[in-house]
C-alpha cells in the first residue's frame, strides 16, 4: 500500500496485531502527527494476540508519547478482522466521518483494507479510506501467530503474506454467497478505489 508523506483525515484506525507492535506504534504516532486526526481508534481487546499487547498497552504507550487520552477510542473487543472492521464503520457512522487511515501490518493491510472497503460498500458511506503500513520490514523473520480464535501458525512474513492472499479469495467468495460474517471488496473494487482517490 502506498505511502503519502501527508494525507488529512479525522480518524486512524490501527488494526491490532502481535506482531511488530513497538514499530507500529512509533509508525501510527508518526502519522497521527502528519494527518490532524481527531481519533486514534483501536480494538478494544485486552490482547491482540494470545499473551501480546492489547487495548490497554497502545493505550497507555499512546499517553506517554504525547496523545490526549480523549483522543483513543476503543470499539469494544474484536477476535478478527471482520468484527474491527465493522466496528470502525459502526465509529465512522456515528462520528459521520469523511476521512479515515486505515494502519496495519504489512503483512495484513491489504485484507484490513479490503475488509474495511467492504463495509463502506455495504453501508453506502462516502468514506475516503487511505491505507498505510510500515515502510520497510524483515520479510524472512520466522514469527508464530496465536489468533484470538485460538489458531496458532509459525510461518515467514512472506509466508504469511501468501496466507493473507488466499484468505482474500476465500472470504470474498463467502461473502459473495451471502456469509454474514465476511464483507470483503474484491481486489479489483480496492484498485480502482485508490485509483480514485485525488489526496495521493
Amino acid at each position: 500500500m502506498m505511502k503519502p508523506k501527508k494525507v488529512k483525515a479525522e480518524a486512524i484506525f490501527v488494526h491490532g496485531w502481535g506482531d511488530l507492535h513497538q514499530e507500529l506504534l512509533k509508525f501510527t504516532i508518526e502519522i497521527f502527527n502528519k494527518s490532524d486526526a481527531k481519533y486514534i481508534v483501536l480494538n478494544g481487546a485486552p490482547e491482540y494476540e494470545f499473551g501480546l499487547p492489547g487495548f490497554d498497552w497502545w493505550q497507555k504507550e499512546l499517553i506517554k508519547m504525547g496523545v490526549n487520552k480523549d483522543k483513543i477510542v476503543s470499539i469494544g473487543p474484536a477476535k478478527h478482522t471482520n468484527a474491527e472492521a465493522q466496528g470502525f464503520m459502526n465509529f465512522a457512522q456515528d462520528k459521520k466521518l469523511k476521512s479515515a487511515i486505515v494502519i496495519s501490518v504489512p503483512q495484513h493491510i491489504i485484507r484490513a483494507f479490503l475488509n474495511n472497503l467492504g463495509f463502506i460498500e455495504k453501508l453506502d458511506l462516502n468514506l475516503k479510506l487511505y491505507p498505510m503500513t510500515l515502510p520497510k520490514v524483515d520479510w524472512q523473520k520466522v514469527i508464530e501467530i496465536k489468533s484470538l480464535s485460538g489458531v496458532s501458525e509459525k510461518t515467514s512474513r512472506l509466508g504469511r503474506l501468501a496466507g493473507e492472499f488466499a484468505r482474500i479469495i476465500e472470504y470474498r467468495k463467502k461473502a459473495q454467497a451471502g456469509n454474514s460474517d465476511f464483507c470483503l471488496a474484491s481486489v479489483k473494487e480496492g484498485l480502482e478505489y485508490l485509483a480514485n482517490l485525488s489526496t495521493y
